[in-house]
C-alpha cells in the first residue's frame, strides 16, 4: 500500500522521442464552455491544433490565438443551431411550449428568456432594478443579471430619440452614471464618467427576428481592459446590456455570447404618441426600413386622428372620440408565433391607448387578437380562451365599474364567424 508520505513520479521513457513528429508542436486543450443564459449544462469540447516548428514565439502565439478563436466561434454556431428560438432544444420544442404562444406580456424592463438547471424555459430580468434620473425628466433603470449589465435608458425631453440612439457615448455615459464604473488613482476611487467621444469601433447586429442592435466597442487602456455594449432601440429611449471584462475576454467570449443572448430578449413597446412618431420616423430615416415586428404596423397621427394598425386589427379614433394628445400612452406588446414551418416570429397582436389618469376625461381603449393556445397548454389558458371566446362575463359587452371607471368588453370575431359559429375557431 502507497505511504501517504510517498511521493510517487513517473519517468517516460526515453524511447518514446522517436514517436515525436518532427518540427511539430500540438496544442490541446480541455475547457467547459457555457452559455450565459443556459444554465441547465456546460459543455466539454477539446481543441488540439497542430503548429509547424520552429517559428518565432509571437508567430506560435497569433496562430495558435486564431485557432481558438476559430474554433469557439463553431462552438458557440452550433449552440445557437440548437438553441435559439425555432431550434430542437429552444423553448418552442421544451416541455410546456405552448404557454410561450399563448399570450403577451407586459414588462417594462425587458425580459430574458432563458433555460432553468432543471432544465426549463422561463422569463427573467434582474432581481433587483434600480432607478436613476437624468434631467428633463430621463431616467435608467438598471440591474445586472447573467454576468451583465442591463439598463433602459428613457430620454430626457430635450433630447430627440435619433440624437440618442445616433450617439451611443451619451448613452453609455448615462449608463455609467447609473452603474458606476471606477478606477483606483493612488489609493483613490475615482469615478469614470465618461468612455470617450467615440467608441474603439461600432457596428450593427440583426438578430433572429431582425431586430437593429447597434454594437460598441469601448477601451479602458489604464486596465487593459474594454466594455462591449449592445443597444437595442425602444419607443423612449434604449435598452443597453454591456459586457466588462479584459480585452482578451471581451474579444473571445463576450463577441460570441452577446449575440446568442440578443435573440432572447423580450420587450414591450411603451411611450408617449409624440416618442412613438419619432420612433417610427427613427426607422424610417436612419434604418430605411422597419423593424419586421412593425412591418404591416401603421401609425398615423395629427391633431383631428389616430389610426392605428398592426396588419390584421386597427382603429381610427378622431379627436371626438379620444384626444390624442402628444403626451397621451400607446403600448404595444408582442408574442411569440409558431409558424407553420416551426420557425418562431415575434407579432404585434396587442394595443392600447390611455389619457392622463388624472384628466378631467380620461380615456383607454384596449385591442388585442386573442389566439387560441396550442392542444396541450395549461387548462388556465383555455379557460381564457373559452371565457372570450364565449363572452362570459366581463366578456359580454356590457358596461362595468372598476375603481372608480366605467368599462366594457366587447368580443369581435372574424368577419365569416358569429356567436352561433364561434366553435368553428380554429387559432
Amino acid at each position: 500500500m502507497k505511504s501517504e508520505n510517498e511521493n510517487l513520479n513517473y519517468a517516460l521513457p526515453f524511447s518514446e522521442i522517436h514517436s515525436v513528429q518532427e518540427n511539430t508542436g500540438i496544442m490541446r486543450s480541455y475547457f467547459f464552455y457555457a452559455l450565459p443564459n443556459i444554465f441547465s449544462e456546460r459543455f466539454y469540447h477539446k481543441f488540439e491544433v497542430e503548429v509547424v516548428l520552429p517559428k518565432k514565439f509571437n508567430k506560435v502565439k497569433d496562430e495558435l490565438t486564431i485557432e481558438f478563436k476559430n474554433y469557439l466561434k463553431k462552438v458557440v454556431d452550433s449552440l445557437r443551431k440548437q438553441f435559439s428560438p425555432g431550434e430542437k432544444k429552444s423553448f418552442s420544442s421544451s416541455q410546456g411550449w405552448q404557454e410561450f404562444f399563448c399570450f403577451s406580456y407586459l414588462t417594462y424592463f425587458p425580459y430574458t428568456v432563458y433555460l432553468t438547471e432543471t432544465n426549463k424555459w422561463k422569463f427573467a430580468n434582474p432581481s433587483n432594478i434600480s432607478e436613476y434620473a437624468l434631467e428633463n425628466n430621463g431616467s435608467v433603470s438598471f440591474g445586472n443579471m447573467m454576468g451583465y449589465y442591463m439598463g433602459v435608458v428613457k430620454k430626457p425631453d430635450t433630447l430627440s430619440l435619433i440624437d440618442l440612439i445616433q450617439n451611443p457615448s451619451l448613452y453609455m455615459e448615462y449608463m455609467l452614471q447609473a452603474t458606476g464604473l471606477y478606477r483606483t488613482v493612488a489609493g483613490e476611487k475615482i469615478a469614470i464618467t465618461s468612455l470617450g467621444s467615440e467608441p474603439y469601433s461600432s457596428d450593427t447586429h440583426v438578430d433572429v427576428f431582425g431586430r437593429t442592435w447597434f454594437v460598441n466597442f469601448w477601451e479602458l487602456p489604464f486596465a487593459d481592459m474594454m466594455i462591449l455594449s449592445y443597444a437595442l432601440p425602444l419607443t423612449e429611449g434604449v435598452y443597453v446590456f454591456y459586457s466588462l471584462g479584459s480585452t482578451g475576454g471581451v474579444f473571445n467570449s463576450a463577441v460570441l455570447d452577446m449575440p446568442f443572448l440578443c435573440d432572447f430578449v423580450y420587450p414591450s413597446y411603451i411611450g408617449t404618441l409624440d416618442n412613438w412618431q419619432q420612433f417610427t420616423d427613427f426607422h424610417a430615416q436612419v434604418l430605411n426600413s422597419s423593424d419586421p415586428i412593425f412591418e404591416k404596423f401603421v401609425f398615423d397621427w395629427d391633431e383631428n386622428n389616430l389610426i392605428l394598425y398592426n396588419g390584421e386589427v386597427g382603429l381610427h379614433l378622431p379627436k371626438t372620440l379620444f384626444t390624442a394628445d402628444s403626451d397621451a400612452m400607446l403600448r404595444i406588446l408582442t408574442a411569440y408565433f409558431l409558424e407553420g414551418d416551426a420557425r418562431v416570429s415575434l407579432k404585434n397582436y396587442t394595443f392600447d391607448i390611455y389619457t392622463n389618469r388624472r384628466s378631467e376625461n380620461y380615456r383607454y381603449v384596449f385591442l388585442e387578437k386573442v389566439i387560441k393556445p396550442h392542444e396541450g397548454a395549461l387548462k388556465e389558458s383555455l379557460s381564457k380562451w373559452n371565457q372570450k371566446l364565449n363572452q362570459v362575463s366581463p366578456f359580454n359587452g356590457l358596461p362595468y365599474n372598476n375603481e372608480g371607471y366605467t368599462y366594457l368588453d366587447k368580443v369581435l370575431y372574424p368577419e365569416d364567424i358569429s356567436f352561433q359559429s364561434k366553435d368553428a375557431l380554429t387559432s
